[in-house]
C-alpha cells in the first residue's frame, strides 16, 4: 500500500529542496557582485584616482621605431599603428630629444607612415630610435618649447604652497590653465604662443597632488571636490598681483575644477569667460562610459551594469568619491563659454557636452564639436580655428582687440 503525502506535509519538502538551490544561488550572485565589484572598484582606483597611476601615466612610453628621418620628414612604425595615422600637429619624444610631426606623405605596406617633420630640442632621432607620440607637443616649459620667457613662482593655498608658470602680459584679465588628470602645465603649451600674441597675462598652475605641489592625505585625485580650492587660491594670487578677472580654460579633469570653482567659489564672479576642453562633466559618466569595453576576467563577456553599480558602491565608500557632487550640469546660466569636444574622445563622453551645450542658448556658449579629434586633441586636429575660436572669444569679452 503506498503511502500519499497530503499537500500540506509536501509544501515543506518543496520549501527545502527549493531553499536548496536558491540559497547557494543567492550566497554565489552576493560573492560575484562583492568580489567583482571590490575587484573592479580597485580598477577605477588605479586608472583615475591614485597618484601612483597617475604618475604612471606621466612616465615615458618609447614604443615607436624611428625607420627614416631627415630635415623635412620622418618614417615611423609601431605596434597597432593607430597613432600615426591621426591627422594633425603633434609631437615626437626620445631620449634626449624631440619634434613636431605635421601631414602625413605617405603610409607603406609594412605599416609605417611617413609625415612631415620638423627637428625640435636635442640631437635628431636615428635610425631604430625608439619615441613616444606627445599630443603636448612641446616639451619641457615655455621656454625649452617654445622659446617664451616665463616667471616661476609659488601661490599660497590649503595645503601649503603650489608652483606655477607666469607670463607676463598687458591688461588686467589674465589666463589661467587647468590641466586634467594623467597632465601636467605642459599641456597649455600648446594655445600659449596665441595668448602671448594677444599680449594676455598668463598663469598655469598645479594642484594637489601635481609633482612638485603638496599632496593630500589620501594621494587621490576628487575630481573637483577638492581640488577647487586650489585653483581659488591661483585666482586669489592673480587678483592679487594686479589682475582685476580672469578667463579659466579647463582641460578634461581641469574641467571638473573648473566647475567645482563656478559652483563654490566666492572669487567665481570675478571669472569673465570659460573655455571647457572635453570637459569632464560628470564623473560617474566617465566612469560608465570607459566601462562599456570592460570585460570580465577569464570569460571574456561584458561587464554586467549590475555589477558596475555594486563597483561604484564600493568606490564611493572605498575612495571617498562623491557621485552627486562630481555631476557639474549648471543650476543656473554659466558667463560666456567656449565648449570644445572631440567626436572620437574614447576617455570622455562627448554626449555629456551635446547635453550641456543643449542647456543653454547658443548666444552664449559656443560648441565646437569637432570632427576626427581623440581627448584633448582638438588643437592638434586644427590648431588655427582652436586659436580662432579661442580669441573670438577674448574679443567678445574686450580682453583682446
Amino acid at each position: 500500500m503506498r503511502l500519499r503525502l497530503s499537500s500540506a506535509s509536501r509544501r515543506p519538502r518543496v520549501r527545502w529542496v527549493m531553499a536548496s538551490f536558491v540559497v547557494p544561488l543567492l550566497i554565489l550572485a552576493l560573492v560575484f557582485h562583492l568580489g567583482g565589484g571590490w575587484y573592479y572598484s580597485s580598477l577605477l582606483d588605479e586608472r583615475l584616482l591614485s597618484g601612483a597611476a597617475r604618475r604612471a601615466a606621466l612616465a615615458p612610453n618609447y614604443s615607436i621605431e624611428v625607420v627614416a628621418a631627415d630635415q623635412a620628414s620622418i618614417t615611423l612604425r609601431a605596434p597597432g599603428n593607430w597613432q600615426l595615422e591621426r591627422e594633425g600637429t603633434f609631437g615626437l619624444t626620445w631620449e634626449g630629444g624631440s619634434g613636431i610631426l605635421g601631414p602625413i606623405r605617405g603610409v607603406g605596406n609594412d605599416g609605417s607612415v611617413t609625415r612631415e617633420f620638423e627637428p625640435g630640442s636635442g640631437a635628431p632621432p636615428s635610425v631604430g630610435t625608439l619615441a613616444e607620440w606627445d599630443s603636448k607637443v612641446y616639451p619641457v616649459d615655455p621656454l625649452t618649447g617654445l622659446g617664451i620667457e616665463f616667471q616661476e613662482v609659488t601661490f599660497a593655498g590649503e595645503l601649503g604652497d603650489y608652483p606655477a608658470w607666469y607670463i607676463p602680459g598687458n591688461g588686467t584679465t589674465w589666463f589661467i590653465f587647468v590641466h586634467g588628470n594623467g597632465m601636467t602645465r605642459r599641456d597649455s603649451l600648446r594655445m600659449l604662443p596665441s595668448l602671448v600674441e594677444a599680449g594676455l597675462p598668463v598663469l598655469v598652475p598645479t594642484y594637489r597632488n601635481d609633482e612638485g605641489a603638496p599632496s593630500n592625505m589620501r594621494d587621490r585625485l576628487t575630481y573637483g571636490k577638492e581640488e577647487w580650492r586650489d585653483l581659488e587660491s591661483a585666482v586669489d594670487y592673480a587678483l592679487a598681483n594686479g589682475a582685476e578677472s580672469v578667463v579659466v580654460e579647463g582641460l578634461s579633469m581641469g574641467g571638473a575644477v573648473v566647475s567645482a570653482f563656478l559652483r563654490e567659489s566666492p572669487l567665481a564672479v570675478r571669472v569673465k569667460g570659460v573655455i571647457l576642453d572635453s570637459p569632464v562633466l560628470d564623473f560617474e559618466a566617465v566612469v560608465e562610459f570607459q566601462a562599456e569595453d570592460s570585460r570580465l576576467p577569464l570569460v571574456g563577456l561584458p561587464l554586467p551594469v549590475t555589477l558596475l553599480n555594486s563597483a561604484e558602491f564600493l568606490a564611493e565608500r572605498r575612495f571617498g568619491i562623491d557621485w552627486g557632487y562630481t555631476d557639474y550640469f549648471p543650476t543656473r546660466q554659466p558667463g560666456p563659454t567656449l565648449l570644445i569636444h572631440g567626436d572620437e574622445d574614447g576617455v570622455v563622453p562627448i554626449a555629456t557636452s551635446d547635453a550641456f551645450a543643449a542647456m543653454w542658448p547658443e548666444a552664449n556658449i559656443d560648441y565646437w564639436r569637432v570632427p576626427g579629434a581623440g581627448h584633448v586633441e582638438s588643437w592638434n586636429t586644427d590648431p588655427a580655428e582652436y586659436e580662432r575660436r579661442m580669441l573670438a572669444l577674448l574679443a567678445s569679452l574686450g580682453v583682446v582687440k
